[in-house]
């Protein structure tokens, strides 16, 4: 198939090199995206004690009492892990 060769998507005929430049906004719209839920979301890195069995956040100000388990470890959301796959494969850098 060449360069130049047309594909039907929703009724309308689109060039590869139209394709190719919406995969590039799509790209660089999941990356902004993605950027900004990370920015939006509070990782709780940085804690404090608060007295015997207080942890808490210094930036969103989560408690966690360590009768009840303390503080959970971080797992990124599987939507940040799919879209960091995505980019990547995007990109050419999956493995």
């Amino acid at each position: 198939m060449s360069k130049h060769t047309p594909y039907r998507k929703h009724g309308r005929l689109w060039s590869v090199e139209e394709l190719m430049q919406q995969r590039g906004e799509l790209l660089t719209a999941l990356e902004n995206l993605l950027e900004l839920s990370e920015s939006q979301i509070c990782r709780h890195e940085n804690t404090h004690r608060g007295g015997l069995i207080w942890e808490i956040c210094d930036d969103c100000k989560e408690m966690w009492a360590d009768d009840m388990g303390g503080k959970p470890p971080w797992k990124d959301p599987k939507e940040w892990v799919a879209a960091r796959k995505s980019i990547a494969r995007a990109k050419g850098e999956a493995k």
